[in-house]
């Protein structure tokens, strides 16, 4: 499930190079690897491996899209990034929007 996130996180850097926001990435990297040691500090003992996978979906999730959310220069990004986690496909196979 990473994967997802990594992914958005892709295309998150591509908006902030468009944007001249570059800084933005390297605070949100910097949130994300904090994150990661602290839930690994606090879950590896208690769930082992599995708490390390965790920790690491929870740690791209703040890097790559709540990280996004917090800034105001970018944040019509993130509020496409969730419309695109929410409703992944707006249109049916008939070209027509979804009654949603």
């Amino acid at each position: 499930w990473a994967g997802v996130w990594v992914s958005m996180g892709y295309a998150r850097a591509q908006v902030l190079i468009a944007e001249d926001a570059t800084v933005m990435s390297m605070w949100a990297s910097v949130a994300g690897a904090a994150v990661n040691v602290a839930l690994n500090w606090l879950m590896i003992p208690a769930m082992g491996v599995l708490g390390s996978a965790i920790a690491t979906l929870i740690s791209q999730i703040v890097a790559a899209h709540l990280s996004t959310l917090l800034v105001p220069r970018v944040r019509q990004f993130g509020i496409m990034q969730t419309k695109a986690l929410v409703f992944p496909n707006p249109f049916n196979r008939y070209g027509k929007a979804n009654a949603i």
